[in-house]
Formats: structure tokens, C-alpha cells, sequence
């Protein structure tokens, strides 16, 4: 408006904050500047990658998919203790913690220890969130203890539990829920996973050929690998969208009911749980802060239980430029990956195409040197 000014009236003009003009033309543009800032934020609202807040979420509905209030970890337990014991249904479980994290059993019946004095049971989280993501060893305390129960156990950590779907996350979700129109492809299986479950993360694999393939794959077949996500839910999930005749392979079957009332078996399997140890070592000045050192912990834990899906690898290079985030003070910073304890490893991760990496806090080391 200074330079329309200028032109109507002339170069000589005082068009200052403290003039007449100047006044007057600050007195229209800022609330013209609102208006263009309102209009620009309604014309981004329509797009995925530009929409934020409420308007983002709100997107979601044009491909049927919502923003997920967060999901619960899964995982398995074994229970040691005499024959016959009885585990019913919803048995409570939990970590040896100040603060401890609870689980239940997810078995639809009563179970009992069998002649080898151990039984293996799926648990859930009973509380919504990532801090049901444990690792492996620490879920080893009965809630009611019982006669003939003598331990419990979770020899691989529990994975599949997130918080409140961040704007990312959701961004990410939404690309890869837009192939559910395709039919019964693989990803239109993965898409209808994400959307008609809380899985948090899901791949297809496929073998097109007429022999075992090297994933072990029979004929015909395809496999979905989830992460997180009830396991019925899922198989009526793979059932609503799989190919008719096609065979859906995994290590979990469940029952589902087609319209006719027949009862056919839909199969996937649960992503494998990697954890990840690191220890970092840090060459500082007199700018670097001791807070820092919780924060680039956060920065790891989000990129490596955030960013990274299933079968994603944990990249050396990354977890180093997350030292420099939004710190000070740094000179130089030597890092070592692994995935036990007193990790070696000066390279990237690789993850299984059925596995996903994760990270606790216990498990990160970050020190001066």
C-alpha cells in the first residue's frame, strides 16, 4: 500500500507511522493482512500437506479414515508353575516398576499350564499410550497372585502402543490409506488395516509364484505383518478387502463370518520387536547444558518409536544430526548402535522386513567425554 501510495500521490509524500497518510494506510492493512492470513489458511486446508489443527484431522473423512486416539501395546507372556494351573481371561500382569505398567491376557477362555509347566498368552496394555512399548525381562509380576503360578515372563518386549496421533503421523497415515479404493492389492489390504484398526503400522507382502518362496510363503498367498491392533479386528479387516480364493498366510489365524454365516480363516502376523541400545559420547564446550542431554534422548526416542515403521532401519547418520537439535555447545559426537547391551556398532541398523525397531529410555546412554 506504500508503494500504490506513492504512485496516486507522488515519491514525495510522508507516508510515516506518525503522519495522517501513514496512520491511515496501517489502519486498513493490517486488518486487509488478517483477512489475506484467513484466506490463505482456508485455501490450505484442503491439502494434506498444508492443512493444520482441526482442518487437518477433518481431511481424513474424504477417505473414511479418523485421527486415532492412540492404541495399546501388544506382546506375549509365558507363566511357569505347576500343571493345571488355571489363567483366566483379562489376568493382570505388570512391570517390577516404582510406577509399574499394567497388562492383561487376552485369552477368550480359561487356560491352564500344561505338562511342561509353562503357558504362552498374548497380553494388551490395560492404558492407551507408548509407555506400553516395554522391553524384553520386564513384565514380571502378577497383579492376584494364585496357587501354582510361580513366575511370569515376557521374553520379547511388547510393541504396537502410541499416544494421540500427532499431525505427522497422521500425514503419513492418510498417503498411505488413499490406495484403499484399489481392490484386494496389497495396498489396499494395508490401507484398510490402518483404517478399520488401531494398528499402528502395516506391510503386505506377496508371493506370486506357484512354489515356497524365501520369506516362506506358501503359493498364492500374501502376508500382512501389523503392528499393534486387536487381532480379530484385523482378520475381519484382511477378510472386508482380500481377494476371494487367495489365501492370506501368517502365524495368527482367526475366525471370521461372511454373510452367508460360513466361517472362513483369515491369517497375518505380528511384526518382531527389535531393541535398540545407544551409547553416545560427547565432546562439549562451556555452551552445552546439562538439560540438553535429556532432550537429545527425546529427539532419539521420537525419531526411533515415532518415525520408523516396520521394517525401516535405524540410520546411523540420523541418530547423530539429533545431537545438534536445538543444542549448543557441541564439538563432536561419537555414537555407538546396537541391539544389546554395550552396543559396538558404528553403522546403520538393519531391520527384517517383519520386524521394527524400538528404544527405551533405560536403554540410551548420553555422556561427556
Amino acid at each position: 500500500m506504500m508503494t500504490k501510495a506513492r504512485t496516486l500521490f507522488g515519491s514525495n509524500i510522508s507516508p510515516g507511522r506518525f503522519s495522517v497518510l501513514g496512520i491511515l494506510i496501517r489502519l486498513i492493512s493490517f486488518p486487509l493482512a488478517l483477512i489475506w492470513s484467513a484466506l490463505e489458511g482456508v485455501y490450505n486446508s484442503h491439502f494434506i500437506d498444508t492443512a493444520i489443527g482441526h482442518a487437518l484431522f477433518s481431511i481424513g473423512q474424504y477417505i473414511g479414515i479418523s485421527r486415532l486416539t492412540g492404541t495399546r501395546a501388544v506382546g506375549e507372556v509365558t507363566f511357569s508353575g505347576d500343571q493345571g494351573t488355571i489363567i483366566e481371561p483379562g489376568f493382570l500382569v505388570e512391570t517390577d516398576d516404582p510406577d509399574p505398567i499394567r497388562f492383561e491376557t487376552r485369552n477368550e477362555i480359561i487356560e491352564q499350564i500344561g505338562e511342561s509347566g509353562e503357558l504362552i498368552l498374548p497380553i494388551r496394555a490395560v492404558e492407551i499410550g507408548d509407555t506400553g512399548n516395554v522391553g524384553p525381562n520386564r513384565i514380571t509380576v502378577v497383579v492376584n497372585p494364585i496357587s501354582g503360578l510361580d513366575s511370569v515372563n515376557n521374553e520379547v518386549g511388547t510393541a504396537g502402543g502410541t499416544d494421540l496421533e500427532t499431525s505427522a503421523e497422521f500425514r503419513r497415515r492418510y498417503k498411505n490409506s488413499t490406495d484403499k479404493s484399489g481392490g484386494s492389492t496389497g495396498s489396499s489390504i494395508r490401507a484398510t488395516i490402518l483404517e478399520k484398526t488401531e494398528a499402528s503400522a502395516c506391510i503386505v507382502i506377496e508371493n506370486f509364484t506357484d512354489t515356497v518362496d524365501g520369506n516362506g510363503l506358501p503359493p498364492k498367498s500374501y502376508n500382512p505383518i501389523v503392528l499393534g491392533g486387536d487381532d480379530q479386528e484385523i482378520a475381519e479387516a484382511i477378510f472386508s478387502v482380500g481377494a476371494a480364493g487367495i489365501q492370506s498366510f501368517g502365524d495368527i489365524t482367526r475366525t471370521v463370518i461372511d454373510d452367508t454365516g460360513l466361517e472362513k480363516q483369515r491369517s497375518f502376523s505380528r511384526a518382531t520387536r527389535v531393541d535398540i541400545y545407544i551409547t553416545m559420547e560427547l565432546s562439549t564446550t562451556i555452551e552445552f547444558q546439562q538439560s540438553y542431554i535429556n532432550d537429545i534422548k527425546d529427539y532419539i526416542m521420537d525419531y526411533i518409536n515415532g518415525e520408523l515403521s516396520i521394517s525401516d532401519d535405524v540410520s546411523y547418520s540420523r541418530v547423530i544430526s539429533l545431537a545438534y537439535q536445538g543444542t549448543a555447545g557441541i564439538i563432536d559426537v561419537t555414537l555407538y548402535l546396537g541391539t544389546s547391551e554395550n552396543p559396538t556398532g558404528q553403522e546403520t541398523i538393519e531391520i527384517g522386513f517383519a520386524e521394527v525397531a524400538r528404544i527405551e529410555e533405560v536403554n540410551i546412554e548420553v555422556v561427556e567425554v
